[in-house]
């Protein structure tokens, strides 16, 4: 049940109560994900975007929860599981470059001679003193030192970060000396809880973004913040509270207090980093596509709201330019991308895919939106990759039953509920090898039980009373339609960045796939689809969360932080929309690639 405050939409009113509904399309009517039945009450007209989005099941009493508006005091509805935003399997850990351990953060225990009438000296002298060093030191903690120091004998262990000194201590504390990573991620938030002294991760937590359920993707995100510094305020409230939530969680597992954490690196697009700092993002929404700031930036804690110590640090990585942000800049680093011996190419592929080419000499890097298909947005069953979705497919001919049949994974184990990326790529690699759809992506005039032509056409993958929702789990012609045009995408910047860096497909000698997508993706598939290139496959290595690894390494390492500038700094940055051949190339992406005869 509920209660109207005056002609809000049912997304809205569900929000307001904490239930999170998928909203991948930020609320405008296009996804078709928040889907609610309504079972008592009276609404608002049938709007012509449900009509598209819901068809015959209008008449069952479905509705779509952003276009509905409560217009009686208050309703009772029902919310279907497949609506409700949910916990994601991610790639929490990626691989990591070895550098040497050499953080901003130090900790020392000094035993300091108490004053005398022979020795007067201030207490910041005699702390200084025992410091050998004349760090700057916060209004604030000068105002509590000279009771520390008499209330810890003056017995005490200082933080310092650089030549800063951040807190006065009782005791001998120098092993509790610790820091944050956090990938701020379009879908999801990792971070990782390190002990500074020895390197070690103590711990790892995760959530959903908060933000996704104003829009799946970055541009549905910056047309809900722009020209509302309220607006802006929510999106910031929200994934800043979620980081301390995860704070929490983490500190608790590994037994260290929230205000023994110093510094918090934190990477993520330039639109995740505009909006937790809440700077607004809106000309990242328009050409020239020109982002506030790139440059790595620290602020104190408290100033971002990030609950450590007081007098810590949040560091922002280095971002390129457009979209390609400081999670890419990481990426590189933890790979070692500035450093191959052969040309090289790293692709992340996520809400937003991104592609950074090494050619020997010069970085270059781009991105490309390719989120809707591969991230669970514009297709019929589409899932991220949560407990319940199918990651992985497989399609053959059955001599027994004289038909085609599957078989797949679901996450988690249990009944399926509809499609992630990778599996996605898996049927359509099947599909087309079978001979089931042409080059185009369209159903060919095959005899299966599984390939229906009445209304939509579609292949199904799970018979209805095999899947968790209770109908078939296919893939529709419209979905294919939407997978061509995210791989056409990602095929085509990577195509474009290689050529504005001299290099050709089978001249890279390495290829690093990152990101969650690439945690479940069958290389071989992805090839035939023309995903990647098909003289990448044996080159081709999957690397996981990099963005999470490469801020652990600028935490632990200021060598590492010096690099990722550095990589920030010589970057290149290829701006697809100015490039004249991207449409050639993107149309001709549009197919799948011609099979090669056995």
């Amino acid at each position: 049940m509920i209660k109207s405050g005056g002609g809000e939409t049912l997304l809205d009113l569900l929000r307001n109560r904490g239930i999170d509904v998928r909203s991948d399309c930020g609320g405008f009517g296009l996804c078709g994900k928040c889907v609610v039945k309504v079972l008592s009450g009276i609404f608002s007209d049938i709007e012509l975007s449900e009509r598209r989005a819901l068809g015959d099941l209008i008449l069952e009493g479905f509705r779509l929860a952003c276009q509905t508006r409560l217009i009686s005091d208050e309703a009772l509805i029902e919310i279907p599981e497949s609506s409700i935003a949910t916990s994601y399997k991610s790639a929490d850990v990626g691989f990591e470059k070895s550098f040497d351990l050499s953080p901003l953060l130090c900790k020392h225990f000094l035993k300091i001679p108490p004053p005398s009438l022979e020795d007067q000296r201030s207490d910041l002298s005699r702390l200084l003193n025992g410091l050998g060093a004349a760090p700057k030191i916060p209004l604030k903690l000068l105002r509590e030192l000279p009771q520390i120091l008499r209330e810890c004998g003056w017995e005490v262990t200082v933080t310092l970060r650089n030549n800063e000194l951040l807190d006065v201590e009782c005791g001998n504390r120098e092993s509790e000396l610790y820091g944050l990573a956090v990938d701020v991620g379009t879908s999801r938030i990792v971070i990782h809880l390190l002990n500074l002294k020895s390197g070690e991760t103590l711990a790892i937590a995760s959530s959903p973004n908060p933000q996704q359920v104003f829009g799946s993707d970055i541009m549905s995100r910056i047309t809900y913040v722009s020209g509302s510094v309220e607006r802006l305020e929510v999106l910031r409230q929200n994934v800043v509270a979620s980081i301390n939530e995860l704070i929490l969680r983490a500190s608790s597992e590994a037994g260290v207090r929230p205000e023994d954490i110093y510094e918090v690196v934190l990477v993520g697009n330039n639109v995740m980093t505009h909006l937790l700092l809440g700077v607004d993002p809106s000309n990242l929404g328009r050409a020239p596509y020109v982002p506030v700031f790139t440059q790595g930036l620290e602020f104190r804690s408290e100033e971002v709201g990030v609950r450590i110590n007081p007098n810590g640090y949040v560091y922002v990585g280095p971002g390129i330019a457009g979209f390609v942000g400081g999670d890419a800049v990481a990426g590189a680093l933890a790979v070692g991308l500035d450093e191959c011996e052969v040309p090289c190419v790293l692709i992340d592929i996520g809400t937003n895919a991104e592609v950074i080419v090494n050619n020997g000499e010069e970085l270059y890097a781009a991105s490309a939106p390719a989120g809707p298909a591969f991230e669970g947005f514009g297709t019929r069953h589409g899932l991220r990759a949560v407990d319940g979705a199918i990651s992985k497919i497989f399609v053959y001919f059955s001599e027994a039953s004289g038909d085609y049949e599957v078989r797949y994974e679901v996450v988690g184990g249990g009944k399926p509920l509809g499609i992630c990326g990778s599996a996605y790529v898996d049927a359509l690699a099947h599909l087309y090898k079978h001979g089931i759809i042409d080059e185009r992506g369209r159903f060919k005039n095959v005899v299966s039980k599984r390939l229906k032509r009445d209304g939509d056409q579609r292949f199904v993958v799970v018979w209805g009373e095999e899947s968790g929702i209770n109908e078939d789990i296919a893939v529709y012609r419209d979905d294919i339609e939407s997978l061509l045009l995210a791989k056409a995408a990602v095929a085509s910047v990577t195509q474009i960045v290689l050529r504005e860096a001299s290099i050709e497909f089978e001249d890279v000698g390495r290829v690093f796939i990152a990101g969650s997508f690439g945690t479940s993706l069958n290389v071989e598939n992805a090839a035939m689809i023309g995903l990647i290139h098909e003289s990448w496959v044996n080159k081709t290595v999957f690397v996981g969360n990099t963005a999470i690894s490469g801020a652990k390494l600028i935490l632990k390492s200021s060598t590492a932080r010096k690099k990722a500038e550095e990589i920030a700094r010589r970057t290149k940055y290829v701006e697809i929309s100015a490039n004249k051949e991207f449409t050639k190339i993107y149309v001709e992406n549009l197919f799948l690639p011609t099979q090669k005869s056995s």
